[in-house]
């Protein structure tokens, strides 16, 4: 009978039972003899033998199998197997903890609040209970939703059970680390690193540069590994130039202003591309038949699809009557019809590119000297491309309208060298098309600003007025950020009064 009352077989449950113990005793006053203070005593330091009131000595109970049972989830989240382990450095610092991975940008990218509550609800139940208790005074059971928007109750449980986990082993740094890496990239001051390490929400500046560092290391040797020979994969590298003006702060003899210079790029790699299209001695043999000195105007008008782009225009012009008339909202659906059967070389939306930052090296591109300091800092040192490796291989490099300059005219330079990669031969210079884009929009004001007919609502002098919106300082240069509004579609209604 006590086997089957304990495995769970008898009508009777042990829960029940201790539930009604534990509400006769609470009626249950302290006999002639005993002290109730004595008890509390006891109770403060858990001292279970000692307590003589049965109320009190259940509850001291009930807490120390609690804390038993808190300390074994708390192992359980600082298992190797939970994710929870990164390292900062590569290199082995404790023999012990040489299973724990270094930190990585795919770890990084995979971080989520939902899957790190999953995991702790898993592995820490008991734990979680009791703190989302404590928080929220109606909390029932794990799957509860909450609908809180300043101080939502699971982001804030997990945050401090996450703290506790960090306290627990400074190798369960995964959440500290994350937080870290947002601190830097957000440019905070180097205190916040030190105070927020102290209460285990993140770890210390050095311990995020070296996290940096590290996968710094190991995206470039991905990235050297990927560009050899037999991998069959193809990168496009955008750069353009960097500066920064360091003033002197102590006028001290030999410092003095100055304007620091570089040039900065990444590596973005092409998907599903056919290897024929990069393949060079077929460009240099299109280029050796002089098909450019054909171009035309005609040519080039024949080139475009003209049907589309008047179908394309059209329907942009509907949607646009269609965001700003309510009445004709009830069309959107055969809208959404027409623009999938006019959608040409969709690209995955869901879909991310994979960039590769390089490293930012100190060359200058307004100098032909500079700009090839830079390709051979790109191509020969970071991506580990030389005349062996290069396989006869077309590399893309785009940037802004004077590095499309520079590249243009260092290939001139270097033409009569041997080397495909010495010579700049496998290079093909690309203007951005960002950069196409702010040409023609300074292009757009140039024609249609009206600056003799200020009045006239077809002129975007107009519409800047109206719009309260600063005139440009230079009608051939426009500011691309600021002006781009101007003949967006998404221009609302409220923009032109």
């Amino acid at each position: 009978m006590v086997t089957s009352f304990l495995n769970g077989s008898s009508t009777s449950s042990i829960a029940s039972i201790l539930d009604l113990i534990y509400l006769n005793v609470k009626s249950t006053s302290y006999c002639a003899d005993l002290d109730p203070k004595a008890d509390e005593m006891h109770m403060q330091a858990m001292s279970i033998d000692n307590i003589r009131h049965a109320k009190p000595a259940l509850t001291a109970w009930a807490v120390v199998h609690v804390v038993k049972l808190v300390r074994a989830e708390s192992n359980r989240m600082i298992a190797r197997d939970t994710g929870l382990q990164v390292r900062a450095r590569a290199g082995p610092e404790n023999p012990q903890h040489i299973q724990a991975p270094p930190i990585s940008w795919e770890i990084v990218n995979h971080f989520s609040y939902i899957d790190l509550q999953n995991l702790t609800e898993n592995n820490a139940p008991i734990f979680w209970h009791i703190l989302s208790s404590y928080s929220n005074p109606d909390f029932q059971h794990a799957k509860q939703v909450v609908i809180c928007q300043k101080r939502p109750q699971n982001i804030v449980v997990l945050d401090a059970i996450m703290a506790l986990t960090f306290n627990r082993s400074k190798y369960a740094s995964l959440v500290p680390m994350s937080r870290g890496l947002y601190l830097f990239a957000t440019q905070a001051h180097r205190s916040l690193f030190r105070v927020d390490s102290r209460l285990g929400r993140s770890v210390v500046y050095d311990t995020v540069y070296a996290a940096l560092t590290t996968m710094a290391h190991s995206k470039l040797a991905e990235l050297c590994q990927a560009t050899q020979p037999g991998f069959g994969r193809f990168f496009h590298i955008v750069g353009d130039n960097v500066q920064t003006f360091a003033r002197k702060c102590d006028p001290r003899i030999g410092r003095e202003n100055q304007m620091i210079k570089g040039f900065a790029g990444a590596a973005i790699e092409l998907e599903n591309v056919d290897p024929k299209a990069f393949d060079l001695d077929t460009l240099i043999q299109c280029q050796q038949q002089l098909d450019q000195t054909k171009i035309s105007v005609d040519g080039i008008l024949n080139d475009i699809d003209g049907a589309h782009l008047r179908k394309v225009q059209t329907v942009h012009f509907l949607q646009a009557l269609m965001d700003f008339v309510p009445a004709l909202s009830v069309y959107q659906p055969q809208m959404q019809e027409i623009y999938q059967t006019i959608t040409k070389h969709q690209i995955d939306t869901t879909r991310r590119s994979n960039v590769i930052p390089l490293a930012t090296n100190s060359a200058d591109k307004m100098h032909m000297s500079g700009m090839q300091d830079a390709m051979n800092d790109f191509l020969n040192v970071q991506m580990n491309i030389n005349e062996e490796t290069l396989n006869k291989r077309v590399i893309l490099f785009s940037g802004d309208g004077k590095m499309f300059d520079q590249l243009g005219r260092l290939k001139k330079y270097l033409v009569m060298l041997p080397g495909d990669f010495e010579s700049m031969r496998c290079v093909v210079p690309l203007l951005e098309l960002w950069h196409t884009k702010w040409t023609d929009l300074s292009r757009v004001f140039r024609a249609h600003w009206a600056t003799d007919f200020p009045n006239d609502p077809s002129g975007l002098n107009c519409l800047a007025r109206l719009a309260a919106c600063p005139p440009p300082s230079d009608l051939k240069k426009v500011d691309f950020c600021n002006f781009k509004w101007e003949f967006s579609p998404e221009l609302k209604h409220d923009k032109t009064g």
